[in-house]
C-alpha cells in the first residue's frame, strides 16, 4: 500500500506540474482567434480570403502550442503508464512470492486492480492524444495547401515568404523530432530508475518476509522447547513420586519387621526368664520346705521379726538407691538432650539466617537489574511510540493542508479565469503602459500577501506542532508514572510472595531438621535400650549363677546336715539312757552339735534372706524394664504419628511449591512473548516513521513563488485563516 501511495503522490505531482506548465499557453490560445482544433478545421473549410496567410500563421502557432501541450501530457502519461506497468509486474511477482499469506495477497490484488484501471485510463488518454496529433497533422497539411493555393495568384510577391515559412516549419518539425528522441531517452532513463527503485522495494519486502518467517520459526521452537521441558518435568516428577512411594513402603516394611522381631525376642527372653525363675523357685521351695518344715515352728517368731526388719531396711535402701539412680540418669539424659537440641537449633538458625541474607541480597540485586532493564525498554518503546504518533499526525496535517490548498487553488483559478476574461475586455481599451504598471503593482502586492500568508501558516503550523509535542510529552510522562506505579505494585507483590515462600521453606527445613533430630533420638533410644537390655541380661545371668551356686551350697549343706542329724538321732535314740548315765562327754558333744545347728540355722537364714532380696531385686528390675519398654513403645507411636503429620505437611508444601514454580514459568513465558511482540511492533513502526519524516522534510521545503492576482491572494489568505481556526479548534 505504501508503494501505491508513493506512486499516486508522484503522479499527482507530475499532473500538477504539467497543468501549471500548460496554463500559460491555454491563456494565450484563448486570446487568439483560433481557440481549438475544431475552429481551425472550420476556418480551413471556409473560402480563402486576403487574410488567409495571417489565419494560416496563427493556425500554425496554435497547432504548435497544442503539440507542445500534447507532448507534455504524453510524456506525463507515458511515465504514468511505465510506472503502472512496473508496479503491476512487481505486484504480480509479490503475489507469486507471497501466496502463503492472505493479507499480502489481498493487498497485491488491490494494487493490481488499481494499476489495471490506471493503465486503461492512460491508454484511453494516449489514444485521444494520438487522434489529436493526427488532426493537427491534417490541419498543417491543409494550412500548407491553402498557403500554396493563395500563393499561386501572387507568386511573384510571396514566394520568399512561403519559402521562409516552409524552412521554419521544417526546422520546427526537426525540433519536434529531436524533442521526441530526447523524450524517448528521458523515458528510458526514468524506466531504468523506476525498475531499480522497484527492485529495492522488492528486496525490502523479501527481507520483511524473511524476518517474519524467522520470528515464526523462533516462536515455534520456543513453544516446542517449553512443551518438551514440561513433559520431561512431569515424567521426572512421576518417577520421583514412584521411587519415594517405593522407598517409604520398603522403610515401613523393614520397620514393621524389626519391631516384630524385637517384640518376639523380648517375649521369648521374658518367657524363658519366667520359666527359669519358676523352675528354680519350685526346686528351691521343694528343697527348702523339706529342710525348714522341722524348724519352722521354733524359729517362726524370730525369723519373722528379723525378716521384717531386714526386709524393711533392704527395701528402703534399694528404693532410695533406685530413685537416686533414676533421678541422676534422667537428669543426665535431659541435660544431654537439651544441650544437643540447643546446639543443633543454633547451628541451623545461623545457617538459615546466612542463607536468607544471601538470598535476599541476590533477589534484590536481580530485582533492581530487571527493573532498570524494563524501565529502559519502556522508555525506548515510549519514545518510539511518541515519534510514530508525531510523524503520523504531521503527515495527516500535511495531507489535509495539501488537499485544502489544492481545492483553494482550483477555486481561485476558476474565479481568476472569470475575472481575467472580464479584465481583458476592459483593459483592451487602456494603454499598454498602464497595464504594465498595474501588473507590476499587482505582482508586488501578490508577493507581499503570499509572504504574509506563508509566515502566518508557518507560525500556526509551528504552534500546532509545539502543542502536539507538549501533549505527547505529557502523555509520555503520565504513562511512565502509571507504569512505574504498576511496576512498584507488582514488585511489592512479588516480594511478598517471595517472603512467604522463604518462610514456608524455612518452616519445611525446620521440620526436616526436627524429623532428623527425632530420628537421631530414636536411634539413641534404641541404642540405650539395647545396652540396658544387654546389661540387665548380664546381671540376670550373674544373679542366676549366684543363685545356682547358693542352691548347690544349700543343698550340699542340707544333705550333710540331714545325714549328720539322722545319724546323731539314731545313735542318741539307741544309747540315750547309757550316755545319760555313764558318759558326761556325750553331753558335751550334744551341746557342741546344738551350737553347730544354731550356726547352720543362722547361715541358712542369711542365705534365705539373700535369695529373697535378690528375688525382689529381680522382680523390681523386671517391672522397671516393662515400664521402660511401655514408655519406649508410646514414644515410638507418638514419633510415628508426628512423622505421618510431617509427611503430609511436606507433601502439601511440595505441591504448593510446584504450583508456584509453574505460575512463575507461565509469567516468564508471557513476559517473553510480550517483549517479542513489542520489539516486532517497534521494528514495524520504524519504517513508516522514517517514511513520514522523509515526507515531512520534503513538504517543509520552500516552494517557488508564483505570480498571482490579488483576488487569488485574498482567497488564499482567507483559506489559510479558516485552516488555522479549524486546527486550533
Amino acid at each position: 500500500m505504501s508503494v501505491t501511495a508513493d506512486m499516486s503522490s508522484s503522479l499527482a505531482l507530475n499532473t500538477e506540474q504539467t497543468a501549471a506548465s500548460a496554463s500559460d499557453p491555454q491563456l494565450e490560445r484563448r486570446q487568439s482567434t483560433a481557440l481549438s482544433i475544431s475552429s481551425l478545421s472550420d476556418e480551413s473549410s471556409r473560402p480563402q480570403t486576403s487574410e488567409s496567410k495571417t489565419v494560416a500563421t496563427e493556425a500554425c502557432r496554435d497547432v504548435e502550442r497544442e503539440l507542445e501541450a500534447i507532448e507534455t501530457r504524453l510524456s506525463a502519461f507515458q511515465e504514468r503508464r511505465r510506472n503502472d506497468k512496473s508496479t503491476s509486474q512487481n505486484a504480480k511477482d509479490k503475489e507469486e512470492d507471497k501466496s502463503d499469506q492472505s493479507s499480502v495477497s489481498n493487498t497485491s490484488s488491490q494494487i493490481f486492480s488499481k494499476l489495471s484501471k490506471a493503465q486503461q485510463e492512460a491508454g484511453a488518454v494516449a489514444d485521444q492524444v494520438a487522434t489529436t496529433l493526427m488532426k493537427c497533422d491534417q490541419l498543417l497539411q491543409r494550412a500548407k495547401s491553402s498557403a500554396s493555393n493563395a500563393s499561386v495568384s501572387v507568386w511573384d510577391v510571396n514566394t520568399l515568404a512561403i519559402e521562409d515559412e516552409e524552412a521554419i516549419l521544417t526546422q520546427k518539425a526537426a525540433a519536434v523530432k529531436h524533442f521526441a528522441a530526447r523524450c524517448q531517452r528521458d523515458i528510458e532513463t526514468s524506466t531504468t530508475k523506476i525498475e531499480l527503485h522497484h527492485q529495492k522495494i522488492q528486496n525490502a519486502y523479501l527481507k520483511e518476509l524473511q524476518r517474519k518467517y524467522d520470528s515464526k520459526k523462533h516462536m515455534t521452537l520456543m513453544n516446542l522447547r517449553e512443551k518438551y521441558e514440561k513433559e520431561t518435568k512431569a515424567l521426572v516428577r512421576t518417577k520421583m513420586e514412584e521411587f519415594e512411594f517405593e522407598e517409604a513402603s520398603a522403610v515401613k516394611k523393614t520397620r514393621e519387621t524389626l519391631l516384630e522381631e524385637r517384640i518376639r525376642t523380648l517375649e521369648e527372653l521374658h518367657n524363658s526368664h519366667n520359666v527359669a525363675l519358676e523352675e528354680s523357685l519350685s526346686h528351691l521351695e521343694m528343697q527348702l520346705t523339706t529342710t525348714t518344715d522341722r524348724e519352722k515352728r521354733e524359729l517362726n517368731s524370730q525369723l519373722e521379726e528379723e525378716l521384717n526388719l531386714t526386709l524393711k531396711q533392704m527395701q528402703d535402701e534399694n528404693r532410695k538407691s533406685m530413685e537416686r539412680w533414676e533421678i541422676e540418669q534422667r537428669r543426665k539424659m535431659e541435660q544431654e538432650l537439651f544441650e544437643h537440641r540447643e546446639t543443633t537449633v543454633a547451628s541451623v538458625l545461623k545457617a538459615q539466617e546466612e542463607k536468607t541474607t544471601m538470598l535476599k541480597q541476590e533477589i534484590q540485586a536481580s530485582h533492581f537489574e530487571k527493573e532498570e532493564a524494563e524501565l529502559q525498554k519502556l522508555k525506548k518503546a515510549l519514545t518510539f511510540g511518541a515519534q510514530a504518533q508525531l510523524q503520523h499526525l504531521r503527515k495527516r496535517l500535511e495531507m489535509e493542508h495539501e488537499e485544502k490548498m489544492n481545492e483553494i487553488k482550483m477555486e481561485a483559478s476558476l474565479s481568476l479565469d472569470k475575472e481575467t476574461e472580464k479584465l481583458t475586455q476592459m483593459l483592451t481599451r487602456s494603454h499598454r503602459e498602464q497595464q504594465e504598471q498595474l501588473q507590476r503593482d499587482l505582482d508586488k502586492k501578490n508577493r507581499v500577501k503570499i509572504m504574509e500568508l506563508h509566515d502566518t501558516m508557518q507560525a500556526s503550523h509551528q504552534k500546532s506542532l509545539q502543542a502536539l509535542n507538549d501533549a505527547a510529552e505529557q502523555r509520555r510522562i503520565d504513562a511512565l508514572a502509571t507504569h512505574r506505579q504498576d511496576f512498584e505494585q507488582e514488585c511489592r507483590q512479588e516480594l511478598q510472595v517471595l517472603e512467604q515462600t522463604l518462610e514456608q521453606e524455612m518452616s519445611t527445613k525446620l521440620r526436616q531438621l526436627e524429623m532428623q533430630h527425632a530420628d537421631e533420638c530414636e536411634l539413641k533410644l534404641e541404642q540405650l535400650r539395647t545396652r540396658a537390655v544387654n546389661h540387665h541380661a548380664r546381671e540376670l545371668e550373674a544373679k542366676r549363677s549366684r543363685m545356682i551356686q547358693c542352691k548347690n551350697i544349700l543343698i550340699a549343706e542340707a544333705t550333710a546336715f540331714l545325714s549328720f542329724d539322722n545319724n546323731l538321732s539314731k545313735s542318741s535314740f539307741n544309747d540315750r539312757g547309757a550316755r545319760n548315765e555313764s558318759n558326761p562327754e556325750d553331753n558335751s558333744a550334744a551341746a557342741h552339735l546344738f551350737e553347730l545347728k544354731k550356726h547352720l540355722s543362722k547361715e541358712l537364714a542369711q542365705y534365705v534372706d539373700v535369695m529373697v532380696s535378690e528375688f525382689d531385686e529381680l522382680a523390681e528390675e523386671q517391672r522397671i524394664l516393662v515400664a521402660k519398654i511401655a514408655e519406649s513403645t508410646q514414644l515410638y507411636l507418638s514419633y510415628k504419628r508426628q512423622c505421618g503429620v510431617l509427611e503430609g505437611q511436606s507433601e502439601e508444601l511440595s505441591t504448593g511449591l510446584e504450583t508456584l514454580h509453574n505460575q512463575l514459568q507461565q509469567k516468564d513465558a508471557v513476559c517473553k512473548k510480550l517483549y517479542q511482540a513489542n520489539e516486532a511492533l517497534l521494528k514495524r513502526l520504524q519504517t513508516p516513521v522514517l517514511q513520514a519524516s522523509k515526507g515531512a522534510t520534503k513538504s517543509e521545503a520552500p516552494s517557488p513563488r508564483v505570480k498571482q492576482s490579488p483576488v487569488k491572494a485574498k482567497t488564499l489568505h482567507n483559506a489559510s485563516k479558516l485552516e488555522t481556526s479549524k486546527a486550533w479548534r
